[in-house]
């Protein structure tokens, strides 16, 4: 289990051999929480929301962000998945660029309704494609920022990094200390602590690659702008 907020400032005020920037090594320790959180994407800070989109017959777009700050603590950062829910048509959406969306379906509501297959995001506002025909829902799993340590109560997420949140810590309070050369050598702790923590996390005992991957059904294999896909013939994505 991690450390709480004020373990985590009693360790890094240690480092510093002072205690008179508790406040500011408060926001330091969340600003750490945040740089760990944008170099990798953690298991930890991985949500399952079951019901965040409720799609809405002939509705193109739909606000990821206003519908999963509504549904989870975590504020959402990046999309791992999209899955359309519906009986035996149900499937997970294929990501497609904005740029080539835009290029090849230049007005999506001309195109019949039907269950989505695609989806481009632009910002948090996601688009499916084609445009949903009836009401069902998506599910989503994405990745989340840390939540704010705003008491000494509070405990990340991250339960096994507690030397690598040390260390970037130290290295933010440093740098905002002024004493560079000192926050160049937390630096090189905090990377080898941060390596260590994602070779942990990524491991995954009971997998082996294999050179053919697996494929529930081949509805995702169909290429957008292709007017094959729209009487449910296979093609491949360009």
């Amino acid at each position: 289990m991690a450390r709480n907020r004020g373990q985590f400032v009693t360790e890094v005020e240690a480092i510093l051999k002072r205690t008179d920037s508790t406040d500011r090594v408060e926001e330091w320790l969340n600003d750490a929480m945040i740089t760990i959180a944008r170099l990798f994407d953690w298991s930890e800070l991985r949500v399952t929301n079951t019901a965040a989109i409720d799609t809405v017959a002939d509705q193109l777009e739909y606000d990821l962000a206003a519908l999963l700050t509504a549904n989870a603590a975590l504020a959402f950062k990046s999309i791992i998945d999209l899955r359309y829910i519906d009986g035996g048509r149900s499937r997970k959406l294929t990501f497609i660029q904005p740029q080539r969306f835009d290029l090849l379906v230049p007005s999506p509501a001309d195109a019949s309704t039907a269950p989505p297959v695609w989806y481009t995001l632009v910002g948090a506002t996601a688009s499916l494609y084609p445009i949903p025909d009836e009401a069902n829902d998506v599910t989503i799993r994405y990745n989340a920022w840390p939540a704010t340590l705003s008491a000494d109560g509070n405990s990340p997420e991250l339960t096994r990094a507690d030397d690598a949140i040390i260390a970037y810590t130290a290295w933010h309070a440093l740098e905002g200390l002024g004493l560079y050369e000192d926050a160049a050598q937390q630096l090189e702790r905090a990377e080898r602590a941060l390596a260590q923590a994602i070779k942990a996390d990524t491991e995954k005992p009971d997998w082996t690659p294999i050179m053919r991957p697996f494929f529930a059904s081949p509805v995702g294999t169909r290429r957008i702008g292709d007017p094959l896909a729209q009487t449910g013939h296979a093609g491949e994505i360009p």
